[in-house]
């Protein structure tokens, strides 16, 4: 739980909530791990989660994936492969919106 928590203090949007509120949304997430070359958000389309880098590398620069776009509602504008097996703190898109409604900052 203290990896999540660090690594979700880290997201702009996560970060601004009290600790107690941030071990509360913790528990929607969890760790997934894919090989190199999975393409995570596809432009065009919506994200099915949104996705924190822990560890490995993306062709992207950002390290919170898919977040913007369900938050405006808009499709991704690119497609994010990942360029070496990746680590990802994950929450699915149902559940993000959830988190939203409760701390809609």
């Amino acid at each position: 739980m203290n990896e999540k928590l660090h690594l979700l203090s880290k997201v702009p949007f996560l970060a601004d909530l009290s600790q107690q509120d941030r071990i509360e949304c913790a528990h929607e997430f969890y760790w997934e791990i894919y090989p190199q070359g999975t393409v995570l958000i596809e432009a065009g389309k919506k994200p099915a989660a949104v996705y924190i880098l822990e560890e490995g590398k993306l062709d992207s620069e950002d390290k919170v994936l898919g977040m913007v776009s369900l938050v405006t509602g808009k499709a991704a504008t690119e497609t994010i492969r990942s360029l070496e097996a990746v680590r990802l703190l994950t929450i699915k898109a149902e559940d993000f919106a959830r988190i939203l409604l409760r701390w809609p900052q």
